[in-house]
């Protein structure tokens, strides 16, 4: 059971969850979200002056996490012009009318066809959704070209395979490893990225096979089987979705 709200504390909003949890947890999405989670024994007062005494950090944080003016951010629409991003290639992306939903990368162009009930008004929620979901699907099937071989190449070095690996849009993580059951989730994201991330991301959750927690054991097995993941991480860091 959780019970949930929104509040402004020194200018900036936070959304608060009282639940089932030990701690005051605070942390910031890569969204720009401030989001606070905390224990139902612990007063709402308690958790205000919490957050007001960290403000300094969140607004730093906030500041780090902020979408370029060039990229798509909250409240804009999608149009055609838009930049994105593929593989680490730009693209801009065309929209044009077609008899389904589908996308493709034409010289330097994505172009994403919708039909004309979504076209009649594009800035309407049910047809930047469907851009939205265009876009994934044609991201998924982009991984969906070299998973196969680039997993394969990972798990040798490794010695350790994935149970299965899927895709889906994930809000807050690159990857995540199942250590129960050996299954592997990737961000769809990855595939706006140069593709090294992706081999990274793909050693990263195979090293939680080994070690399940983030220690020096886990860095030492990951740095055998990834040796520049530092490097590949730090261009990760303050990276944000084309069409978010």
């Amino acid at each position: 059971m959780t019970s949930a709200k929104a509040v402004e504390i020194a200018g900036i909003p936070v959304q608060l969850t009282q639940k089932r949890v030990k701690n005051i947890n605070l942390r910031v999405t890569r969204e720009g979200r401030v989001v606070v989670s905390y224990p139902w024994h612990t007063s709402e007062a308690v958790v205000l002056a919490f957050i007001e005494s960290r403000s300094d950090w969140i607004r730093a944080t906030l500041s780090r996490t902020s979408l370029p003016s060039e990229k798509n951010s909250a409240g804009q629409n999608i149009i055609s012009g838009c930049e994105v991003s593929v593989w680490g290639q730009p693209y801009a992306l065309q929209i044009i009318p077609g008899s389904r939903r589908t996308a493709y990368i034409s010289a330097h162009d994505l172009v994403i066809t919708l039909p004309n009930r979504y076209l009649n008004d594009l800035t309407s929620e049910t047809s930047q959704s469907a851009i939205r979901k265009t876009f994934d699907e044609f991201l998924a099937k982009e991984m969906r070209k070299i998973l196969p071989e680039m997993t394969a190449a990972a798990e040798a070095k490794a010695g350790r395979s994935a149970s299965l690996c899927r895709t889906r849009r994930m809000k807050s993580r690159w990857g995540s490893c199942n250590t129960k059951t050996g299954a592997i989730t990737l961000n769809l994201e990855l595939a706006e990225h140069n593709p090294e991330a992706l081999k990274y991301v793909i050693a990263h959750e195979l090293t939680h096979l080994y070690v399940r927690r983030h220690n020096k054991e886990f860095y030492a097995l990951l740095t055998t089987f990834y040796p520049n993941w530092k490097e590949v991480r730090s261009g990760l860091k303050n990276a944000r979705p084309s069409l978010r």
